[in-house]
């Protein structure tokens, strides 16, 4: 069962409190161990309340109720508009594939399929072989982001972090391995959340959201290629960045969006 309502009381009225920003690369002695909270800030700081939340009791109402909806969706009857969509009216077959265009880890295959409606037609789809995003919190009301520049934005992003699967590997690893390599922080507790398919339209790519609390800070060690600049950022600020449009990348918007059903108590 979900926690009582005090569990979480007073979980809206975090105060701000500026960012911690540091910036690290793969270079060789450029690894740098995450700056404690309040350094390099970016504003003067305002006096908090004293309030702190437990993430782990956070994370655990959370996949309470996300079961329970589950239970009672699964044992209820189907309402009237749902009893009236019959999938099957709408799926196409797929009578064939080729590899079009092969990449370093992603490829795009010509699928032919057959419409609903009897007709024939070509979709593009960009094969990827899946990834991983993690929802990092403290135990102040603080969640951990990272910018990086993105080629094909042209321009730097504020995101979770995130990266994709190797071959075999385990979701839950992944997971642990890229919030070490790109933050330096490790999970004492670690949630798988949802699958989220990024750009169902024309790509199979399904990202695992995981929420990680207990952390424990550490030295970056990004791929060489990475460039990563890691924030604390106020969980209320981030939501409220994101309703501002500030925040462009889907899987840290849908992030935003957990967080802040959860602290509205589902």
């Amino acid at each position: 069962m979900a926690a009582d309502d005090e569990d979480l009381e007073g979980v809206e009225d975090w105060e701000d409190e500026p960012s911690t920003l540091a910036m690290t690369h793969a270079a060789p002695g450029a690894l740098a161990q995450q700056a404690p909270a309040g350094a390099l800030s970016t504003g003067a700081t305002r006096p908090r309340s004293g309030l702190s939340i437990d993430p782990q009791q956070v994370a655990a109402e959370y996949q309470a109720v996300v079961q329970a909806k589950k239970l009672q969706r699964e044992g209820g009857a189907a309402s009237d508009a749902q009893a009236q969509v019959d999938d099957a009216l709408v799926e196409e077959k797929i009578l064939g594939s080729k590899c079009a265009w092969r990449g370093s880890f992603l490829t795009v295959d010509s699928v032919d399929v057959q419409l609903p409606n009897g007709d024939a037609t070509v979709h593009e789809v960009v094969r990827h072989p899946g990834a991983v995003a993690i929802i990092a919190l403290d135990g102040t009301g603080r969640i951990l982001l990272v910018h990086q520049y993105r080629t094909a934005l042209e321009r730097v992003t504020r995101e979770i972090p995130a990266g994709k699967l190797d071959p075999g590997e385990d979701i839950e690893e992944c997971a642990r391995r890229e919030l070490s390599e790109e933050t330096g922080y490790t999970a004492g507790t670690l949630r798988y959340l949802i699958p989220v398919a990024t750009a169902a339209g024309y790509s199979d790519e399904i990202i695992h959201l995981f929420m990680a609390t207990d952390l424990t800070p550490g030295e970056q060690h990004p791929d060489s290629d990475e460039f990563i600049a890691v924030e604390w950022a106020d969980l209320k600020d981030f939501i409220n960045d994101v309703l501002d449009g500030k925040v462009e990348d889907s899987k840290t918007i849908i992030a935003a969006f957990i967080c802040d059903a959860i602290a509205h108590r589902l």
